[in-house]
């Protein structure tokens, strides 16, 4: 009988501390990901012809003019572009 209680209070010994390295995790990996989140920005806009009218499916191109980088993305039905996680810097449209 003694057994039994000792090995149940073994298994809620443990289990407590795994519960509280998942919450020591959780903080670090969320904190870093929030961290993540405010050094990055995004550039968005519309397309649109002479008549301010949108363009569908036109190839928009942002290029980091410091690391040359370039990334590519497709307007869709509204002539709208979104590039999110864009790291700071000066960029050409």
């Amino acid at each position: 009988m003694l057994d039994h209680f000792f090995r149940l209070r073994h298994v809620r010994a443990t289990t407590a501390k795994l519960v509280q390295a998942v919450a020591v995790a959780s903080l670090v990996f969320g904190v870093s990901t929030v961290h993540a989140q405010l050094v990055n920005g995004f550039i968005s806009g519309t397309v649109t012809n002479q008549q301010k009218s949108p363009i569908a499916e036109v190839d928009v191109t942002i290029t980091n003019q410091d690391t040359k980088i370039t990334q590519t993305r497709k307007t869709d039905e509204e002539g709208r572009y979104r590039f999110v996680a864009v790291q700071p810097g000066i960029y050409s449209v």
